[in-house]
């Protein structure tokens, strides 16, 4: 399960399940999520396959980019569209933060119909 689930740990536990939590920031954490998810699972060659086959795609897509410039992306998080990777979009571009509105909570009426 992925580790910003952790709350429901000991419920899952609770229940009689064996629960493994993973963070696979960057391609080291990825494999080394696999490996212990293939451990676990006890699919060790499956593991090793699935981490070759990302080599594979990598390298394939490192020969097929080969030296043309890195167009600048915007990639947002689930969060929030105004993060990325952990920092605000102001601060790639040296802008001021700007004011964003909260909007109006849910709520449901008696019918069952989502009200703003």
């Amino acid at each position: 399960m992925p580790a910003k689930l952790k709350d429901f740990i000991p419920q899952m536990e609770e229940l009689g399940l064996t629960v493994l939590a993973v963070k696979p920031e960057d391609q080291d954490k990825l494999y080394g999520a696999i490996d212990l998810l293939a451990q676990a699972t006890n699919t060790v060659a499956r593991g090793e396959a699935l981490k070759s086959a990302i080599e594979d795609n990598l390298l394939s897509l490192r020969e097929a980019i080969g030296d043309a410039e890195a167009p600048t992306v915007y990639m947002a998080g689930n969060s929030s569209v105004l993060q990325t990777a952990g920092r605000h979009v102001s601060e790639l571009y040296d802008r001021e933060r700007p004011a964003v509105s909260t909007p109006p909570p849910v709520s449901r009426t008696p019918t069952g119909r989502v009200s703003l």
